[in-house]
């Protein structure tokens, strides 16, 4: 086939290949160079090479752990690089204070010398100032790996060796999670009664991890003396006073949404709507797609938009950068991960024949664009926050739908709606259940079946009671079990609603492409006010902009 279906992973490395040799010598590499590495030499070159070598590996290693997940080779280069990364977490801690100790004409000596990554030097200096003693703080990241950290190890092990009998075969939960979305509501019912079952079945492993992950995080901000959300705060380079912006301006449209989800329950022919049946098709003759299909798809609407998107979205998929492949141990959900030494970007998901797949290969397909648009600036000018990486994904799969609107309107429309749904209602639900189960993790050990209560409750606070909530949901979706990133679910949101502001000021300007180019070659410099300001003109720590993007996409009409 012209597009491939599985990785290629001979490209790493600078063309090294990924094969046992190649990142054994990387990991030791790695381990050398932090070794003899001085702190105060401050030499940002080599320490920001150390970061893309160990960025590349863990990515490829990634990759390896992912594609199977019974991969006993990868998992322990995964460990070796995990303790790596904690090393160079320490290491990086070191130079962090010895920045908050210069004086202050001695930092802007330093800066002068390294204006490229200026923002980002000032950034670590301030934030250095808000954690605990050097000591103290090296002891934490230590711990973390693999005290921490394997957490996030063990769901994935879980979640991808719960096995499902389907149909006289046993199946794993990427292949049960495309009956989740058939048009049958018969198979959607036994996938989703199939999945609550083998979710119970292990509910006490996933409460273990879960309670261990929250706890230890909310100990950590009790030392520090931070609140709940100070780190995501400050990791998405956004105010507390954006972020309550746009969550006044949820909890304000979200409503509107209700009728929406009432006429799909009538259309479906439901009772009630439970949560996978929000996903399910309208049309009892919605098309099948084809890989080949999906991929011609998404080029024809990226090159509605620019050349530029477009050609690069054409080279990742010919050159083996995307895995769609189905596989019996691959693990559930889809990523993109970056190599920046080989400057280009791995995807995985598990292509499913629905037009799901192909937003989701989309929204994939604009975070690798994101970083692709990046790598001429120097590494650490690279790292942006999550919510403008979402702003990204999400601008892409707009892109999908507002192209194909005309040619398939009835399942366009539905999945419009079904998207703005998702982030105003499923999302805020997983941000009120996060903020719920940290408040109280904090306090005392949540049993499953607390854990279950408060996922029905952060549920039916976001849907309004219109759906039958998904008391498991917390053992599913993987996003909880994150330890290097919290909250993760709010920053999508976030990275929606800017995605709907930026098509809606770019769409009729020639020099859309560009335009978006720049915007995005500058998230990882700024606070994220400064460059919706910059770029935009706009003022996101009110309630009009979230207002305005929060809206009803279109009049929805479910027999157009």
């Amino acid at each position: 086939m012209q597009y491939k279906t599985e990785f290629d992973l001979s490209q790493t490395l600078n063309g090294d290949g990924a094969s046992k040799e190649k990142i054994t010598a990387a990991l030791d590499t790695i381990a050398k160079e932090i070794a003899a590495f001085r702190p105060d030499s401050f030499r940002f070159d080599t320490l920001q090479h150390i970061m893309a070598l160990l960025e590349e590996t863990g990515s490829i290693i990634l990759c390896m752990t992912s594609v199977d997940v019974k991969d006993s080779r990868a998992k322990k280069w995964e460990a070796a690089a995990d303790e790596l990364s904690s090393k160079l977490s320490s290491l990086s801690l070191e130079i962090d204070n010895l920045l908050a100790l210069l004086s202050q004409r001695d930092f802007q000596s330093l800066v002068q010398k390294h204006p490229a990554i200026a923002f980002h030097l000032q950034e670590k200096r301030n934030w250095i100032r808000e954690k605990l003693p050097t000591d103290r703080e090296k002891l934490i990241e230590t711990l973390s790996s693999p005290g921490h950290r394997d957490w996030t190890s063990l769901y994935y092990t879980l979640i991808g060796e719960i096995e499902f009998e389907w149909e006289g075969n046993t199946c794993n939960i990427s292949t049960l999670e495309t009956k989740l979305r058939d048009r049958n509501p018969d198979i959607r019912t036994k996938a989703f009664t199939l999945l609550q079952q083998g979710l119970k079945r292990h509910e006490n492993l996933f409460g273990v991890a879960l309670n261990a992950i929250a706890r230890y995080r909310m100990k950590v901000y009790e030392l520090r003396k931070w609140d709940t959300l100070h780190e995501s705060l400050h990791a998405n380079r956004i105010s507390k006073k954006t972020l309550t912006a746009m969550q006044t301006s949820i909890d304000a449209n979200a409503p509107s949404l209700h009728d929406y989800i009432d006429k799909k329950k009538r259309a479906l022919g439901l009772q009630t709507v439970r949560y996978f049946d929000l996903d399910a098709p309208i049309d009892p003759q919605s098309p099948v797609f084809s890989w080949d299909e999906a991929v011609h798809m998404i080029l024809d609407a990226f090159g509605a938009f620019g050349p530029k998107l477009k050609a690069f979205a054409e080279e990742a998929l010919k050159k083996g950068w995307v895995d769609v492949a189905k596989r019996p141990h691959k693990r559930a959900g889809g990523f993109c991960t970056s190599l920046p030494l080989s400057k280009m970007n791995l995807i995985l998901l598990t292509f499913g024949e629905n037009f799901s797949s192909i937003a989701t290969l989309a929204h994939e397909l604009g975070h690798a664009y994101h970083s692709h648009v990046l790598y001429k600036k120097p590494l650490l000018a690279q790292h942006y926050p999550m919510c403008i990486a979402e702003s990204a994904s999400t601008f892409c799969e707009i892109l999908l739908t507002d192209h194909l609107l005309k040619r398939y309107p009835k399942l366009m429309l539905d999945e419009i709606y079904s998207r703005h749904a998702t982030f105003l209602m499923d999302l805020h639900a997983r941000y009120l259940f996060d903020f719920d189960l940290h408040t109280k993790a904090a306090e005392h050990f949540l049993s499953s079946s607390e854990l279950s209560s408060l996922m029905q409750d952060a549920q039916n606070r976001a849907y309004g009671k219109t759906i039958e909530p998904f008391d498991h949901f917390w053992c599913y979706k993987m996003h909880f079990y994150f330890t290097d990133t919290p909250f993760y679910n709010w920053p999508y949101t976030f990275g929606y609603l800017m995605s709907r502001g930026l098509f809606h000021h770019l769409k009729d300007d020639p020099a859309r492409e560009d335009k978006w180019i720049l915007f995005f070659q500058d998230s990882g410099s700024m606070q994220l006010e400064e460059l919706a300001k910059k770029h935009l003109n706009l003022d996101i720590t009110q309630t009009d902009f979230w207002n305005t993007s929060c809206r009803l996409p279109l009049p929805f009409n479910l027999h157009c």
